[in-house]
């Protein structure tokens, strides 16, 4: 399978849901002639969308191979779904609607494993949370005094257990709407909700983990 595409030096990653909106739908294109036979159009997939699947994924998971190995899961399902493939629906919403249940497939794996079998805090899921709403106040680690950068480590553990904390739901689309600026409409289609369930959904998601920080904060009075 085709390993994804490296950014430009000096260049921002374009996201997956970004790139479909530029020039129409190539993914759509892609699949549809991988459909009616072109090997080389399933390559194209891979390459341009492998990138931003693996950082979604990873969002979700601390540990690389397993992030990789749910990546690549996610495009065998679309190599094995070219047959049933119509195209009714944005290519990336299509495609990030498989990656979204696989993860989700993996989480509740992973709940039912711990309940099984104690294992050690701190352990499972731990996406990054540097551009959730509430986080936005961490300061860049590049300018922090030491004492600075453990207070910072601190804040966020608090938001990864936070998010880890949420309902699957109400995760995913923090995660969408954050991480690859998906519009509540694309959330909506992912989950299979309506567009007021999104927003009620996100709200929801920002309002508890304003509540994590705020009692943190309230136990760690700036200078204290």
């Amino acid at each position: 399978m085709t390993a994804g595409r490296e950014a430009a030096p000096g260049r921002e990653a374009e996201t997956p849901l970004k790139r479909g909106q530029r020039g129409g739908d190539p993914g759509k294109r892609w699949m549809l002639a991988f459909q009616a036979g072109d090997e080389r159009a399933f390559d194209e997939i891979v390459r341009h969308y492998h990138d931003g699947v693996r950082r979604f994924v990873g969002r979700y998971f601390s540990d690389p191979h397993r992030a990789e190995d749910i990546s690549q899961e996610a495009f065998v399902r679309v190599y094995r779904a070219r047959k049933r493939y119509r195209p009714t629906a944005k290519f990336h919403t299509w495609l990030y609607t498989i990656v979204t249940r696989l993860c989700l497939n993996e989480i509740r794996s992973r709940r039912r494993e711990r309940r099984a079998i104690p294992i050690q805090s701190g352990v499972g899921p731990q996406p990054d949370i540097a551009e959730a709403d509430p986080a936005r106040s961490i300061p860049d680690p590049r300018t922090e005094a030491p004492q600075a950068v453990i207070e910072r480590e601190e804040l966020e553990d608090v938001l990864r257990d936070a998010i880890d904390g949420l309902p699957d739901n109400q995760r995913i689309a923090i995660l969408l709407l954050r991480f690859h600026e998906a519009s509540y409409r694309e959330i909506a289609e992912v989950l299979g909700i309506s567009t007021m369930a999104v927003k009620s959904l996100v709200n929801r998601a920002r309002e508890a983990l304003r509540g994590k920080l705020g009692r943190y904060r309230a136990g760690h009075p700036r200078g204290a």
